[in-house]
């Protein structure tokens, strides 16, 4: 048999549920009852969750003749040397001497202890007829929390509830919670119901595996919280720290982890891939030879855009120079950099001066202008120099 290996070896879980009842007047049947089996088999048995293998857990439905089960349940503990697990969903009710019995299908209720599973033998088998080194219970039926307190007047049935390496789990000490009869087709028993979606939902920052003893506090809140019986608890020894599940919180906040990680490589991916390919998928040039043809056709005066930036901070940076350049272009002359009223270069009427005059006048306008010329072109190319090294 293989078995998780959280689990030890040669363990295994008996699940008994009973949702139909022969005597419906004294015990009625709850289609909650069977939902509560089937879930609490679905999270014993999940990989991400308990981690109990299939063939590891024995699933008993609306079990009859109590001789017959008590038989067959002393046989499957005598076989069990890990960790045993019983779970019961369905009535209890009390006897004579107000100990607990658990009905099954069959049971008559004015003989229960005869025609039920009175618990003080189920404990003597969980406890006493295995070589277990771990023996856990878990009770969902009215009066569960009796066996806590086990008022038997046989001290040695009293005494079972403290053997080494046990825990039980009760859902309450007098009368258990269920929906009402036409709510029940989806829902669990309250009890079972709020410790599966424990499970299911985990402890936000809790360890990655939960034990019995980490899980009852925030189960006892659930139940409480919601006006549902309080639910109780008895171990011994470490059987407490028994990692019943992994943390349901702890393995999605992984799988985030680890999805991040996967989308995070993906998105680097593809910003590489268009970063040596242009959007149509076609190779780009080196962009060193973008930046020396961008450098030439600057010098010629033929560079018609400014190149793209990378970073809205290059970007401002690019902004700032060619406003510079423009103020210097327009707002200042050739010889100083202190502001000065702008005035055309050429725009003076000389249609009136005389020949020598005249040549004179285009001679220094001429001058003039290529004076100018060349400190625009020198600041031109400087403006250049400072966006490339922003790239």
């Amino acid at each position: 048999m293989n078995i998780d290996s959280r689990i030890p070896p040669n363990s295994r879980a008996i699940l008994i549920g009973v949702p139909n009842y022969r005597d419906n007047r004294a015990y009625p049947s709850y289609p909650a009852v069977g939902n509560s089996l089937d879930g609490m088999f679905a999270v014993l048995t999940d990989p991400a969750l308990c981690g109990w293998p299939k063939e590891a857990v024995e699933r008993i439905v609306n079990p009859t003749d109590s001789g017959q089960l008590l038989g067959r349940l002393r046989a499957l503990a005598a076989q069990t040397a890990g960790v045993l697990l019983f779970y019961f969903v369905g009535h209890g009710v009390l006897n004579e001497d107000g100990e607990l019995c658990l009905a099954i299908s069959d049971t008559d209720a004015a003989n229960p202890d005869a025609t039920g599973l009175e618990y003080s033998k189920i404990k003597k088998m969980l406890y006493a007829a295995t070589p277990a080194n771990t023996r856990i219970a878990i009770l969902d039926s009215c009066y569960s929390g009796r066996v806590i307190g086990l008022s038997a007047t046989n001290a040695q049935l009293a005494d079972l509830s403290e053997v080494a390496g046990t825990y039980t789990l009760t859902a309450a000490d007098d009368i258990a919670h269920v929906a009402p009869l036409k709510q029940q087709d989806n829902a669990y028993t309250s009890f079972t119901g709020e410790l599966l979606g424990l499970i299911r939902s985990g402890i936000p920052a809790g360890s990655s595996q939960l034990t019995l003893g980490a899980l009852y506090p925030h189960l006892k809140r659930r139940l409480v919280s919601k006006a549902l019986p309080c639910p109780n608890q008895r171990g011994t020894d470490n059987v407490t720290q028994f990692l019943f599940t992994r943390n349901a919180t702890s393995s999605r906040d992984q799988g985030a982890d680890s999805n991040a990680k996967e989308y995070g490589s993906r998105a680097q991916d593809q910003w590489d891939h268009r970063e040596r390919n242009g959007s149509n998928g076609a190779p780009r040039e080196p962009k060193d030879k973008h930046r020396i043809e961008r450098a030439e056709q600057a010098k010629l005066g033929t560079l018609s855009r400014v190149p793209p930036l990378r970073s809205s901070l290059a970007a401002g940076s690019a902004a700032v120079v060619l406003l510079s350049i423009l103020y210097a272009l327009f707002f200042t002359d050739s010889t100083s950099e202190t502001p000065t009223t702008a005035t055309p270069i050429v725009q003076q009427p000389i249609q009136d001066l005389d020949q020598s005059k005249r040549k004179q006048d285009l001679t220094n306008i001429d001058k003039q202008s290529k004076e100018q010329l060349d400190i625009a072109r020198r600041r031109h190319d400087a403006a250049i120099d400072v966006i490339n090294s922003t790239h």
